[in-house]
């Protein structure tokens, strides 16, 4: 019997997997006694092709392979133990089960490990967002600066592969922003010289006074998402009509895939 051990340190949901030809195999998990040498094997098996997904509690584990038949044949376990236990709902798992993301009752969602956000808004300062240009010539400047925070959720969507000129992301999600949010616009420009000049306005798209909140008629124009990645749970781009660059036409409305 091979064994491939591994060893948590905090409770977490174990997925896996044995794929083979030999419907013959299963995989079991077993609990390690390191101390005495010994493997104890658990009720939880699976066989090729079929997950198991249960909650395990910190400490010493190997899956083991076994047959109830032939032997000899090629195998491959798959396997992702990196969130933490007790999750309510699993959002998405690859194919591969190298990316698996669970939602958990208290509103928090966790992608490989990696806390993301919180559906009802506890613990999301992270997912403050801004871009700034700044040019700077002979004399002068040009700036502008978007900027979002105390972001309030509607909902969120499964996860997606994202691409703008801006930013990109093979593993992400869309935040569908709520009324509540703080949204910030603001441009200057500034020319020195015998008649020097300078300009500045916190107008954002929508012809309203910023800092502001959203409001419930800012939905008219169709829905505010931040683009979240789901690797490092830090935002990454806002694809809304108050973006300036995607509501003037400067860049090109970004390109968005449902991951399978």
């Amino acid at each position: 019997m091979d064994l491939f051990f591994f060893s948590p340190t905090s409770d977490k949901i174990l997925v896996s997997r044995i794929l083979s030809g030999n419907e013959d195999y299963i995989l079991q998990l077993y609990v390690v006694d390191y101390e005495n040498g010994l493997a104890y094997p658990t009720e939880f098996t699976t066989s090729p092709g079929k997950l198991m997904l249960i909650n395990i509690p910190a400490g010493d584990y190997a899956l083991g392979v076994l047959s109830k038949g032939t032997l000899g044949d090629s195998y491959t376990i798959q396997m992702n133990a990196s969130n933490p236990a007790n999750f309510n709902e699993a959002l998405y798992i690859s194919q591969d089960l190298t990316k698996f993301v669970a939602k958990y009752s208290d509103g928090s969602l966790y992608s490989n490990g990696q806390f993301v956000l919180n559906v009802n808004g506890i613990n999301n300062e992270h997912l403050n967002w801004e871009r700034k240009y700044y040019f700077s010539y002979n004399g002068g400047y040009s700036q502008r600066t978007h900027s979002l925070s105390d972001i309030k959720i509607s909902s969120i969507s499964s996860p997606i592969s994202y691409s703008s000129n801006y930013a990109s992301s093979d593993f992400a999600i869309m935040v569908y922003l709520d009324v509540g949010t703080l949204f910030t616009y603001h441009e200057s420009q500034y020319q020195s010289g015998p008649n020097p000049y300078y300009y500045s306005s916190f107008v954002d798209t929508l012809g309203k006074e910023t800092p502001r909140r959203l409001e419930a008629d800012d939905f008219n124009y169709g829905d505010h998402i931040l683009i979240v990645d789901l690797t490092t749970g830090k935002s990454i781009d806002f694809f809304s009509v108050l973006n300036f660059y995607y509501a003037s036409g400067v860049e090109p409305l970004p390109s968005i895939d449902y991951l399978e």
